[in-house]
């Protein structure tokens, strides 16, 4: 489907997102019902009373193995992608910030220089108001004045538009910093679930293969390690698992669709944003940086500011021998540090032109979005691949598996260890139970059997 395009339109995307979660809605109803089916099995299982021969665990170790194996690929993809694209992300608003550090230096440097112009322009009126040649440069100082005071209004919109962007930068580091690896967690949740009842599990193997029939503690480790501690474990992890996929799923196919069209998906939901603020500032540098459209007003007021500066500085020169004429007592130093001025203004916008280029945002805008559409989508993708396959055919496995080798362990290690006496094995015994008797110890039925087959052999002692 469509990235939304209009965010502020609720039926639309009441529609897009009913349309998204579909899919992992029904997925996570799966695997709750594969829980409870899990669960159910347990309840039902077969209870072993007796078992003279040791279960084998070759099949347990194998499952154990693999699960292990495929939670700690998908713990490593969402490690990965959160810690590489997050890497990313954060190197790109350093680099933003320290541009805005740079854009703020160069606003103060501006407001400074052309403080010192009107300071300088001050200073001729003051020193030469009284000459004779006065009237004849007052008008043209008065005209080039106004320009100096005109800058530094332009001067002063683009300080007020540049000096909150350090901050603002900063804040979004900071919350990219906190958020994603929190989400990161959050995903990893319902894989360290599986790992911690793999921990129990394995812990279970090792320990209760080196105890032999008849032993309490081998008994005790088996129930509960296995049957209580390991199955609650797995169904939890199923469950987490499940409810994992609907977020996992439902993110990973909005941010496949964002990815489609990056640009054209930022400024639709730039202008959403913009539309129920009384300043849609946010939308105009989106449309112009991302997608080139119209103008940025920080760049229209370094452009003006270009122009008062080259215009200033022709008119200063062009006046210059006037002024000295008009005015002998000037000092030189004056015009001099006009100059300077002006050549440091003119250089400092040169300077902020750079910084605000359109080519240079965009390269941090599209490398953000690249690792943002790079690392993190196939990470989730990854990740949702691994838990399906844990919830379908493995964690099930393990646990049906888990539970029926501990309790034929259990079974095993409370069988009766003693040894049978050759002609003491009852006679009629079925196949599941045989019933043992004492050593020197001769039964009722026994010693009836010993007697019917005395007779019969007698009787054919006569007969023949």
């Amino acid at each position: 489907s469509d990235f939304p395009q209009d965010w502020n339109d609720q039926a639309a995307l009441g529609q897009y997102f009913t349309g998204v979660l579909v899919v992992p809605t029904v997925l996570c109803g799966i695997g709750i019902l594969i829980a409870v089916a899990c669960a159910c099995r347990l309840c039902c299982c077969h209870k072993y009373s007796r078992l003279e021969q040791r279960p084998r665990s070759c099949r347990l170790f194998f499952l154990a193995g693999i699960t292990t194996t495929a939670a700690a690929l998908g713990l490593a993809a969402s490690v990965g992608a959160v810690k590489n694209g997050t890497v990313i992300v954060q190197e790109q608003l350093d680099s933003l910030a320290a541009d805005a550090d740079s854009a703020v230096s160069i606003g103060h440097s501006l407001t400074i220089n052309g403080k010192t112009l009107d300071t300088n322009f001050d200073t001729i009126r003051s020193t030469c108001q009284d000459q004779p040649g006065w009237p004849m440069i007052q008008d043209q100082l008065k005209k080039d004045q106004q320009q100096v005071k005109d800058l530094l209004a332009t001067i002063s919109s683009y300080q007020e538009q540049v000096d909150p962007l350090p901050n603002d930068i900063r804040n979004a580091k900071e919350q990219v910093t906190v958020w994603v690896p929190l989400l990161g967690l959050i995903l990893a949740v319902p894989l360290m679930l599986v790992l911690a009842t793999l921990v129990f599990n394995w812990l279970g193997l090792t320990v209760t293969r080196f105890w032999g029939r008849g032993n309490e503690c081998g008994r005790c480790c088996g129930d509960a390690l296995a049957l209580r501690i390991t199955a609650f474990l797995a169904l939890i992890a199923i469950i987490a698992l499940s409810v994992a996929w609907f977020a996992e799923l439902g993110t990973a196919i909005l941010t496949a669709d964002f990815c489609v069209a990056p640009n054209n998906n930022t400024a639709n939901l730039a202008l959403s944003v913009s539309q129920g603020n009384t300043s849609a500032s946010t939308y105009v540098y989106v449309e112009y940086y991302i997608q080139g459209v119209g103008s940025s007003p920080m760049e229209v007021k370094l452009n003006d500011a270009t122009q008062d500066l080259s215009q200033l500085k022709t008119e200063i020169g062009k006046h210059e021998q006037d002024l000295k004429k008009a005015c002998p007592p000037l000092s030189p130093e004056v015009s001099k540090s006009m100059n300077s001025a002006i050549a440091v203004c003119q250089q400092n916008v040169q300077d902020a032109q750079t910084l605000v280029a359109p080519q240079r945002i965009y390269t941090y805008f599209n490398s953000g979005v690249q690792a943002a559409c790079s690392y993190y989508v196939p990470g989730i993708g990854w990740l949702f691949i691994v838990e399906f396959v844990l919830v379908i055919p493995l964690l099930p496995a393990l646990l049906l598996s888990a539970n029926s080798y501990y309790k034929k362990l259990v079974a095993f290690q409370t069988t009766d260890r003693e040894p049978l006496m050759a002609g003491n094995v009852e006679l009629g015994a079925s196949a599941n139970e045989l019933h043992v008797a004492q050593p020197g110890v001769h039964s009722a039925q026994a010693m009836q059997v010993e007697d019917q087959d005395s007779s019969r052999r007698n009787s054919r002692v006569q007969f023949v």
